[in-house]
């Protein structure tokens, strides 16, 4: 009797949750953009508003609801429906945080002239984000704000670059952040036969080339999405 009663309230205390989850999605414009807003997989939202019925229905935990209530800025017990409070409005803006290179880098790992910090963030509209980062959530996308020359001809010192912390492995020839030998890099890396070449895009600085057993000691952190010049123009 008592197991039936705690599994009944279990059930309840799931449905509820469930609901109020729809409710918040409602408030969006489609279910991608309530899952950048939360940064969590658009999938993963909709299989937490499936009828438990259905096939691949996932119960929504502790951690989650934890997760949307601390990502919308909604009280403890919201989403249970212990507190009520009014649902914020979907926030239209889409921030990029400046990565802390140093604490990306590890312990002993030394950071090279390369970056500097200018910025603690930047904002973008939801569809100028979606144009740029593809759909990526904010919480994966950081900005680095470049210092040396080794990447001139492709961006220059000054320059923003925001870089998806998500890949970090090689995915294809592009431009990374990575370790080599305790210092991380920003290079070019392409994949040469069965070398890995490190490059420089400004020709000033030598290609390097890694050896399969080599290119084990490569540590990747980031992958380069997109840069943004800044450019100064005095008028007086």
């Amino acid at each position: 009797m008592i197991d039936d009663l705690l599994m009944n309230a279990e059930t309840e205390l799931f449905e509820k949750r469930r609901q109020k989850l729809a409710e918040l999605v409602a408030r969006y414009e489609t279910q991608e953009e309530f899952a950048r807003a939360i940064g969590k997989d658009k999938s993963y939202v909709s299989r937490m508003l499936y009828p438990p019925s259905k096939s691949g229905y996932k119960r929504i935990g502790d951690k989650m609801v934890l997760a949307i209530q601390d990502a919308l800025g909604l009280p403890a017990g919201w989403m249970d429906g212990i507190v009520e409070s009014e649902i914020p409005q979907p926030s239209r803006s889409y921030k990029v945080e400046v990565l802390d290179v140093e604490a990306s880098a590890g312990t002993g790992v030394m950071v090279l002239d390369e970056f500097i910090e200018t910025i603690t963030a930047i904002e973008y509209s939801d569809e100028e984000a979606k144009r740029l980062f593809g759909g990526r959530p904010a919480s994966t996308i950081k900005m680095i704000t470049v210092k040396g020359d080794s990447m001139s001809e492709t961006f220059e010192p000054r320059d923003q670059i925001f870089v998806d912390m998500t890949v970090n492995h090689f995915d294809g020839d592009g431009i990374y952040v990575f370790v080599l030998d305790n210092q991380l890099y920003i290079k070019r890396l392409q994949m040469q036969y069965k070398k890995l070449a490190i490059i420089s895009d400004n020709p000033r600085y030598e290609t390097w080339h890694l050896s399969e057993a080599e290119i084990d000691g490569v540590f990747i952190q980031a992958k380069v999405l997109v840069s943004q010049s800044i450019k100064y123009k005095f008028h007086g």
